[in-house]
């Protein structure tokens, strides 16, 4: 697809702004609050870039390199690249930045989806092309994902370890692309554990599955048309949740020992709550 021109980012930013001053309480609480670094794949896409082949503004772009604590790869790296700011302003032009409700989501390859903050563009992240740490003539070193060898290209997000300590930074490799996008809002609740389950999902559940067509799709669907929570048996979901590789031999889903029984409950009680709340297929 080819670059969003000047005069449409001008305008979209416009429309971003004024639709973001219309935003209930809840919605713009959950759009400043996206600095999880995960959120769900909008139905609000306003802009999509293809970066897979490269667009020719990022050709325009100098690299640099930067030396990170690779959560991927579980050791240090060093890596080349484009300053994600740079890309954005290059791609979308510099006044998408100008609505800080936007998220950058990061489309990839295998169908993950990744959302950073627009508010966070310029906290030094990289978007990198190769893996310095390896002999130039391979480029990146192979990542193992389940049984199979795979290589992060054609982009990495990477982060210096100086950024926002609030902040969850994404690292999504195999990016091909780049979106513009205002997050769902979220449910309407009273219940404080489903809305606690809602925030544990987008944040570490969405870059790989949807609810209701919301979110990635690396893993399966989890709503429609039949609710997870209506052909898993409770206690193995939350054996399923906190650890895959218990219920599957060789799961690519990883392992979540961060969760605590209440963060488990609160997930399962609001995969339960979305039953009622399905959309139409069509």
């Amino acid at each position: 697809m080819t670059e969003v021109p000047r005069c449409s980012l001008i305008l979209m930013a416009a429309t971003l702004a004024a639709v973001g001053a219309q935003c209930s309480p809840r919605h713009a609480e959950t759009v400043s609050s996206s600095g999880s670094g995960h959120a769900l794949n909008s139905a609000a896409v306003v802009a999509h870039v293809e970066l897979d082949p490269a667009p020719v503004s990022l050709s325009t772009l100098r690299t640099r390199r930067v030396r990170v604590d690779d959560p991927v790869y579980r050791t240090q790296k060093e890596y080349e690249g484009y300053d994600i700011g740079d890309v954005v302003d290059a791609v979308f032009g510099p006044d998408a930045r100008r609505s800080p409700q936007i998220d950058i989501v990061f489309v990839c390859s295998d169908g993950y989806r990744a959302t950073l903050p627009m508010a966070h563009a310029r906290d030094g992240g990289v978007l990198a092309t190769r893996d310095v740490s390896v002999p130039a003539d391979v480029r990146w070193q192979p990542l193992r994902q389940g049984r199979e060898y795979m290589l992060p290209a054609p982009y990495y997000l990477v982060w210096p370890a100086q950024r926002d300590p609030a902040l969850q930074y994404p690292w999504p490799y195999r990016v091909v692309a780049l979106e513009l996008a205002l997050p769902e809002p979220k449910v309407r609740t009273g219940d404080a554990t489903v809305a606690h389950g809602e925030d544990v999902f987008r944040r570490d559940c969405a870059t790989c599955h949807a609810i209701n067509l919301q979110g990635g799709t690396l893993g399966p669907e989890l709503n429609v048309p039949i609710n997870v929570t209506e052909y898993w048996e409770p206690k193995t979901l939350r054996i399923l949740i906190r650890n895959p590789a218990l219920v599957r031999a060789s799961s690519k889903m990883p392992a979540f020992p961060q969760l605590g029984d209440g963060d488990v409950d609160a997930l399962v009680a609001y995969l339960t709550f979305m039953k009622g709340q399905k959309v139409e297929l069509h």
